[in-house]
């Protein structure tokens, strides 16, 4: 899958802020005004992926796309997420319709500040045996919202020639 012109503009960001920012203080700076957010309190939790929905009603064909060149839609939907304290988390692929590889991703993952914005980025922290993707491709959400039960996430797909955007919608799982 191509990367959009949004994503690479933020991957642009992120990889300035990797050779730019210090550790000090509860965001790190670079140049480009974009700030690494230290104590995500509010992420760090494990949640479950509940919908993937499209701004446009005009994609017949995205249960069958690719995301993160990994799993279509309906594997990724059911599945959780974990984002822990070290930075260190992990996504599930819960179905194998449509020859998904089912099992758990590890990854890394870091909030960026972009002006006004919130930005969750990860990355593969272990190769997956059968994806395509390797650990060193990084994706960028813009964080909607962000409560203490739901989370709300906007990504950036290149298809047909223009960028479409997915809201993928997150519940907190509750400790049992």
């Amino acid at each position: 899958m191509k990367l959009s012109y949004i994503s690479a503009s933020l991957l642009i960001v992120v990889v300035s802020i990797f050779c730019a920012c210090s550790s000090a203080g509860s965001a790190a700076r670079s140049g480009s005004g974009a700030r690494i957010a230290r104590g995500t309190k509010s992420l760090q939790a494990v949640w479950t992926l509940s919908s993937i929905t499209a701004d446009s009603n005009n994609i017949p064909e995205l249960p069958t796309i690719p995301l993160f060149e990994d799993a279509n839609y309906p594997c990724l939907t059911g599945g959780e997420w974990t984002f822990s304290e070290d930075a260190q988390g992990s996504y599930s692929v819960t179905s194998a319709s449509g020859g998904c590889v089912v099992g758990t991703r590890k990854t890394n993952w870091l909030v960026l500040l972009v002006g006004d914005g919130q930005f969750l980025q990860f990355k593969r922290a272990v190769p997956m045996k059968g994806i395509k993707a390797d650990r060193f491709t990084n994706y960028i959400f813009e964080i909607e919202s962000l409560d203490g039960s739901t989370l709300k996430l906007k990504y950036p797909v290149y298809y047909q020639g223009r960028t479409e955007i997915l809201h993928f919608t997150y519940s907190k799982k509750t400790k049992s």
